[in-house]
């Protein structure tokens, strides 16, 4: 991999001097446009210059886009004097206020060009990590370039495109659906819920011998505290790196993974809106940003009206033309580097700061994946907050705020069920909607909340195998 890592950076730069920007791909369809694969495919050995000749090309085809096409912009557009003539260089994008997520969930439609029938679109849903599930729509072929990210970055940190990969997914049901590359035979990919008994998860794992281990940190933390070591030893023989994604990759979770696994742990930075923004790769430092598809600012200092704070990301998704997001503040927080070595030139974020949960604790000790818990409110009607407190050892305080400041009994009842089976029983449940639920805009919301550390049931995870 690192020999076409060096082949690309130096095709690359031979083009320099003699490109003139002909070959760059202009269509939008990304599912059957060959020259569009490959320029994703070299993008990420580009020189700098030519990178921010790429995203200049293409924002300048996205506002043309918005201003003729969306409701939204072009009202926002007029309201500040502005038309896309006006943004001549990457520096004038800041000419446009920063988006968020209540614009959004104000008036969706607004986002989407006129008459577009949403039928023949596909649904995003975020996980709620703001404590506000956003529903998104985009293109099939936006999809399709999403996963083709996925699948760079995974390239870019030494997968191999045959590699056996184990999805452990915060989901309660998965499901192994195969994709075109899949049914082809070119890699193979295995799902499993953390959801389930972690005694049922080992030997599936010790079955399957993957090569390649994508998982939120919170639950790499229990398998490093679950497997015994003949297992961690059998998993280590043929593993080549682990992936992290999702939540928040703490240093102590990736030195006691690595010492365990005797591989490298590299994290991958994505949201439901985007997909994977930034990646650790092999042989570079830092998340490297996909700037390719995504124009990412990290904000130096907060502004007076309280919209953009320092170190917040703020992201324009530069092929969405179907629910256009430019200036989005994903309420994530991350460090920016000052620069960095190795084949992939894109810029990089030293550290994301931002998207931290906690883990729900039951009596005897084991600990709940919080993406477990609050999955259960994602398809909730009329959902519009909600707040999981958990008061003591066995009871758990929920709050929720309702359009209508109603919650219908039977997703009541659907939900003390969830909750039960999730927690084996062993808590009381407190559900009570409320009028409205406040928080600190100067902080990320937290969906969990525990009492402090002195109060906590358990100090670490409790093997009950």
């Amino acid at each position: 991999m690192i020999e076409i890592l060096r082949r690309q950076r130096s095709e690359a730069d031979e083009g320099r001097n003699g490109g003139s920007g002909a070959g760059e791909p202009r269509c939008e369809m990304i599912a059957t446009n060959p020259d569009l694969w490959l320029h994703f495919m070299r993008a990420p050995f580009l020189p700098p210059w030519k990178i921010r000749e790429l995203q200049m090309n293409q924002f300048r085809r996205l506002i043309r886009h918005c201003h003729e096409n969306i409701p939204f912009y072009r009202r926002r557009m007029a309201e500040r004097g502005l038309v896309p003539e006006d943004f001549r260089s990457l520096a004038d994008i800041e000419r446009m206020p920063v988006l968020h997520k209540s614009e959004l969930k104000e008036n969706p439609d607004d986002f989407l060009p006129r008459g577009t029938r949403k039928n023949g679109l596909v649904r995003f849903q975020s996980s709620g990590s703001t404590g506000e599930p956003t529903i998104f729509h985009a293109s099939r072929e936006y999809e399709i370039l999403r996963g083709f990210v996925h699948l760079r970055s995974l390239l870019l940190a030494g997968v191999g495109i045959m590699d056996r990969q184990l999805r452990l997914m915060a989901e309660f049901r998965v499901k192994n659906r195969k994709d075109l590359l899949q049914r082809l035979g070119v890699y193979k990919v295995l799902n499993l819920s953390i959801g389930e008994d972690f005694s049922r998860i080992v030997p599936s794992i010790l079955r399957y011998r993957p090569r390649v281990i994508l998982l939120t940190p919170s639950f790499l933390d229990t398998l490093c505290d679950g497997l015994r070591g003949k297992e961690a030893e059998t998993i280590a023989r043929g593993l080549k790196c682990i992936v992290t994604r999702s939540e928040v990759l703490y240093p102590d979770t990736r030195n006691r993974a690595e010492s365990l696994f005797g591989v490298p742990v590299h994290d991958f930075y994505g949201l439901s809106e985007f997909g994977f923004v930034a990646s650790q790769t092999e042989g570079s430092r830092g998340y490297c940003i996909a700037e390719d598809v995504n124009l990412v600012e990290i904000a130096g200092a907060s502004l007076p009206d309280g919209s953009v704070e320092e170190n917040d990301i703020v992201v324009t998704a530069l092929y969405n033309f179907t629910m256009p997001l430019i200036r989005y503040n994903t309420g994530d927080k991350a460090q920016r580097a000052a620069s960095g070595e190795g084949p992939v030139r894109f810029r990089r974020m030293e550290r994301i700061l931002g998207r931290s949960d906690d883990f729900i604790v039951l009596p005897d000790g084991t600990k709940i994946n919080p993406l477990l818990v609050t999955g259960f409110f994602a398809d909730i009607p009329g959902l519009v907050r909600f707040r999981v407190f958990q008061e003591s050892a066995d009871r758990l305080k929920i709050r929720i705020q309702m359009r209508g400041n109603r919650f219908p009994e039977d997703q009541e009842r659907r939900l003390r069920h969830q909750l039960g089976m999730l927690t084996r029983g062993l808590m009381e449940t407190d559900i009570g909607v409320v009028p409205r639920l406040d928080f600190d805009p100067s902080t990320k919301y937290r969906r969990i909340f525990r009492r402090a550390d002195g109060d906590r049931v358990a100090a670490g995870y409790r093997n009950t195998r």
